[in-house]
């Protein structure tokens, strides 16, 4: 159909625009998205404005069909393939030719395989912010009867207005993270998902008097597409820059060798200042879509800035590094496409925060929307039960694969140290808490999501829907007291006992990592009955209490 279309977007962005929010341009307009420059399923050639305005009706994605009027045509010129429908094989060119007023002239043509014009389209005049961006392909929706959209043979891109920035390639190296811990250096390189004929091991190098030397080999973990390094007896009392090296193979036969490139701190022993940065909760889009970073909060610029101005000297991400339905919508399902969809957002956090994490040591856990919940009650790693209530969530445990689960931990937590007790939960789910001894700072990595006990199944008088008590005749304070609850669970107990008493390594000060608190006093409105109510409530003025308000239990936030 005409709404149908292979082609380029051109245009994406800009100068003032960061490329990599220019890289995220998909699926509908917004100021800054550049124009369609595309071939109609019914082989109609066209130039369609990206940039208009359109209405988002999600604060957590930009699914849903694209109209008409959101993407006008920029001519009225029509310009159609012979025969009224798109071939098996076409070659589209597009040529943008600079006028003197600063404004462009668009050629869009059509071509046989083999060169033979089929129809062309000519725009004068065309504003420079649709030709002064990132450049991409473009397939949407599918031909009739087809399944795979729009398939593309080799492309070329060239011109004296063409830029190429090769420091801007991201990858195969997509980003490292790394603790150091009682002489112990564990480094996690993540790798995009690699062919079965693609090289699976890669090496840490660091740089001595004598050049770089090879200090560890790793090898590829399939479906989370990490690389762990080890290190022991690693000499900590000078600044190593490091290089993972991986050699990558090319479809034309040749392989490429790239380095990615860090430094393993010095463990700071002699200040009498220890900086932490900690983080959560990473989200990127909340509704108003520009493509621009009015809309677009990826890649976090200003808050890196900030923090690199404080030289942390570690790093603490609490969770929700990802939120699954963020910008791209969620897929839950095959257990494959779901990984990939997970990757898909974890790559950007990777993208922007890896300027951080690539020279200090950095403590990453999941936490419930990571593994794609909104709410999670591990209760030892056991299945949710499907249909149980509203939300199979609140029935405990995990409603992803455990195969899915564990990618998810891989990718976050392979460079933490050995688990105090590496057993794994029900269903094979892995466990990664831990402690980090770390210039007299000792860190406890604890996972209180992974035994929680489900308030809606312990409590089932208390009517709980995702976490808040809908029976208002239930009185939390002096009914929700059940013994055979966990938090923690018996095992992480056992390894706080030890923690707490561990003083060895020179440690001065403990510190506990957790992706939610223990204990909370949450309010809300009177006739509230959960949270979903608190984005739309009124932001009070600094020393004004909301009036109205009530003390409530949230038992997500262990209230």
């Amino acid at each position: 159909t005409d709404r149908t279309w292979a082609g380029f977007l051109v245009g994406a962005g800009g100068p003032h625009v960061d490329y990599r929010l220019s890289a995220l341009v998909q699926h509908r307009p917004a100021p800054d998205g550049g124009m369609l420059c595309v071939v109609t399923g019914t082989g109609r050639l066209a130039i369609y404005d990206f940039s208009r305005r359109s209405r988002v009706g999600s604060p957590w994605h930009i699914l849903g069909p694209v109209s008409a009027k959101d993407t006008p045509a920029l001519s009225s010129t029509k310009a159609q393939i012979p025969g009224g429908k798109l071939p098996p094989r076409v070659r589209l060119h597009l040529l943008l030719r600079s006028q003197p007023d600063g404004k462009y002239t668009a050629v869009l043509s059509a071509l046989t395989p083999q060169g033979k014009p089929l129809a062309q389209l000519k725009v004068p005049d065309l504003p420079a912010q649709y030709a002064d961006g990132s450049v991409a392909l473009v397939s949407h929706l599918t031909p009739r009867g087809g399944k795979l959209g729009y398939w593309f043979g080799p492309w070329r891109i060239w011109g004296s207005k063409v830029r190429v920035d090769r420091k801007r390639r991201n990858g195969p190296i997509l980003a490292t993270q790394y603790t150091l811990s009682r002489g112990m250096l564990k480094l996690t390189a993540q790798m995009p998902p690699l062919g079965p004929e693609d090289e699976k091991t890669a090496v840490l190098q660091v740089k001595t008097s004598q050049g770089w030397k090879t200090v560890a080999q790793g090898t590829l973990r399939p479906l989370s597409y990490t690389i762990t390094f080890r290190v022991s007896d690693w000499d900590s009392s000078r600044n190593w820059p490091y290089r993972v090296v991986y050699r990558l193979r090319h479809a034309d036969g040749s392989a490429e060798t790239f380095y990615y490139p860090g430094t393993i701190r010095r463990e700071p022993w002699d200040k009498e200042e220890f900086v932490i940065a900690a983080f959560s909760c990473q989200k990127i889009f909340t509704g108003d879509l520009h493509w621009n970073h009015q809309g677009i909060w990826f890649p976090h610029n200003d808050l890196i800035k900030a923090v690199k101005y404080h030289d942390p000297d570690f790093l603490f991400f609490a969770g929700d590094q990802v939120y699954e339905g963020d910008l791209t919508g969620v897929q839950y399902q095959p257990l494959q496409m779901a990984v990939l969809d997970y990757l898909d957002k974890w790559y950007r956090w990777c993208w922007a925060f890896r300027e951080l994490t690539r020279d200090r040591p950095t403590v990453t856990i999941p936490d419930d929307h990571d593994v794609y919940h909104g709410n999670l009650w591990g209760a030892g790693g056991k299945r949710t039960r499907p249909g149980f209530g509203q939300r199979a969530q609140d029935s405990g445990g995990y409603k992803m694969p455990p195969e899915f689960v564990n990618a998810v931990q891989a990718t976050q937590t392979s460079h933490l140290p050995d688990p105090y007790d590496p057993t794994p939960v029900l269903q094979g789910i892995t466990v990664y808490y831990t402690q980090v001894d770390y210039a007299g700072v000792s860190f406890a990595v604890l996972e209180d999501r992974k035994w929680k006990s489900p308030p809606a199944v312990l409590l089932p008088e208390g009517k709980v829907i995702n976490g808040w008590f809908q029976n208002r005749e239930f009185d939390p304070a002096l009914q929700a007291d059940v013994r055979s609850a966990h938090l923690l669970g018996p095992r992480q107990l056992r390894f706080l006992r030890h923690w707490a008493q561990d003083w060895s390594h020179r440690t001065w000060i403990k510190v506990a990592l957790s992706q939610t608190i223990f204990a909370n006093v949450a309010t809300l409105p009177a006739d509230a009955t959960s949270d979903a109510v608190v984005p739309r409530l009124r932001t009070v003025p600094v020393g004004e209490y909301p009036q109205g308000d009530r003390l409530v239990a949230d038992c997500d936030s262990n209230g």
